[in-house]
């Protein structure tokens, strides 16, 4: 007898269905079915349980080859996408009392190496610095031509050229 639940699932008595299973070999004309069909309910059921197991595994390792990118980023290339680090840039400066302060991005920036040297030849080093903050701070020169350089560690130099503004 067929009963059908909530679900849609149809349930069938284990005599009534290898009975209908041997019918189905007879009418076909083949050879009556030798293993028992709780044998095979079983058989079934163990292998849709492993079947099932290795679709929750390969689930699982495709969600950790689609993650493994991001724990081999680095943090800071993660923020800093568009940025060389080994290069360094001026992210902002401004001058207050005859001071330049300098606002850098960059790695390994050398602070207590950079100098400036002025159109008369002179050179100058810097008035103070923070590594912490990024900053570096220079005497200013608002009448002359300086140019700024600024090592780092890549042996590559920073060189920035102050020029007086144009009155005009």
């Amino acid at each position: 007898m067929l009963r059908k639940n909530k679900k849609k699932f149809y349930y069938m008595n284990m005599d009534q269905a290898n009975e209908t299973l041997q019918n189905v070999f007879a009418a076909c004309e083949k050879a009556p079915n030798t293993v028992p069909f709780d044998k095979l309910v079983l058989r079934q059921k163990l292998n849709t349980r492993i079947y099932d197991r290795l679709i929750i595994l390969t689930a699982f390792l495709l969600l950790i080859s689609f993650s493994s990118p991001l724990a081999v980023t680095p943090v800071n290339a993660a923020f800093n996408r568009n940025r060389d680090l080994s290069k360094i840039t001026v992210d902002s400066d401004y001058e207050a009392d005859g001071i330049l302060y300098l606002n850098l991005i960059g790695d390994s920036i050398l602070y207590d190496q950079a100098y400036q040297i002025t159109a008369d030849g002179i050179k100058e080093f810097p008035v103070s610095y923070d590594e912490k903050c990024s900053t570096i701070c220079f005497p200013y020169h608002p009448d002359k031509e300086v140019n700024i350089y600024i090592p780092s560690s890549y042996e590559q130099s920073f060189h920035l050229l102050v020029t007086p503004m144009d009155e005009n």
